[in-house]
């Protein structure tokens, strides 16, 4: 039994599709020996699906037509059969797969599947898979071992990290089920490919270890710094902001911190308390030219980039570079 996740293609429209892809792969081949300058640079996105031998989906990957075939099964894991190893993939055919050149340029969708050879049993390498999810179903990590070497679960999970969920606790990892997720015992032997998922539960809120941050950018989009307090304390985003230097710009005055939208930064209420993780811009002003205290500033340094000194006049004074280096001296 499975209990992965599968997207499970039709049998019938599989098969098919995978009677089909030679022939379509020879008659777009011919074309394409006309200019093969011109296959290689056709911008058209054609798809390779790689099945299982049961018909279940794998993985479809896209490239632009003519790329070799080894680049479309990059990191496309073929499932584990115990006392089989894995020797490539070819195209389904009434006397068996027919194994597909990984040289081959793409020409057209094709649908491949894994071809195996038996193992000998002193040499069976066998692999069996664990994929850990978060509650998305995103792939966080996939560990293997030797199915030979009947490993625990608990040597599987060993530094895997659950993704931290607002107010509650990891309880360790199940399969899922129309029920919710089952408990998986970590002394476990897995004897096949699994697929397994985070467990919670709600955590008591004088434990609530759940942070909420604030990450502060200049207007370049270049981040300045990130601050975090824990969201039960209910902090206030001038708490958060204590501190925090906005860049200066010459002939603006900082008026506070925004949000960014469509119609420009949307200012943030210091007394607001910060509830989830913001990200906020520095907001300006036009500075009156009697009060626009803006400095240029030249930082001398020596041939080892350490500094020896910096200099600040007010831009407004437009000054020359000879007056910033006056009695600056260089090292010897």
């Amino acid at each position: 039994m499975s209990f992965s996740k599968k997207i499970i293609a039709g049998v019938a429209a599989v098969a098919t599709l995978a009677a089909l892809a030679p022939a379509v792969a020879m008659a777009e081949g011919d074309q394409s020996q006309n200019s093969a300058a011109s296959a290689q640079s056709d911008s058209t996105i054609v798809n390779v699906s790689f099945y299982a031998a049961d018909g279940t989906l794998l993985q479809s990957t896209g490239w632009p037509k003519g790329t070799a075939f080894s680049m479309y099964a990059l990191g496309v894991q073929a499932p584990t059969i115990e006392g089989k190893t894995f020797t490539g993939w070819g195209f389904a055919s009434n006397d068996g797969d027919v194994p597909v050149d990984p040289n081959a340029e793409v020409t057209g969708n094709w649908a491949v599947y894994p071809m195996y050879k038996d193992t000998p049993t002193s040499e069976d390498k066998t692999l069996n898979t664990v994929s850990f999810y978060n509650t998305k179903n995103e792939l966080i990590q996939t560990v293997s071992y030797y199915a030979k070497d009947k490993v625990k679960f608990s040597t599987y999970a060993a530094g895997i990290q659950a993704p931290a969920v607002e107010g509650k606790t990891f309880t360790g990892w199940g399969f899922a089920s129309n029920d919710g997720n089952v408990a998986v015992n970590p002394d476990a032997e897995v004897t096949g490919n699994w697929a397994v998922y985070p467990m919670y539960k709600d955590t008591p809120t004088s434990e609530d270890k759940t942070l909420n941050t604030v990450s502060f950018y200049n207007t370049k989009n270049e981040l300045i710094q990130t601050v975090s307090y824990y969201a039960k304390d209910k902090v206030k985003f001038s708490t958060y902001a204590a501190g925090i230097q906005a860049p200066a710009v010459e002939g603006k005055t900082f008026t506070g911190w925004g949000f960014a939208s469509n119609d420009g930064d949307v200012a943030v209420d210091p007394n607001a308390e910060v509830t989830g993780n913001w990200a906020v811009y520095p907001m300006y002003k036009n500075a009156e030219k009697k009060d626009d205290t803006t400095q240029n500033v030249v930082s001398f340094y020596a041939g080892t980039d350490q500094l020896i000194q910096t200099v600040g006049y007010y831009a407004k004074d437009h000054v020359k570079f000879s007056t910033y280096a006056a009695g600056i001296q260089a090292p010897a």
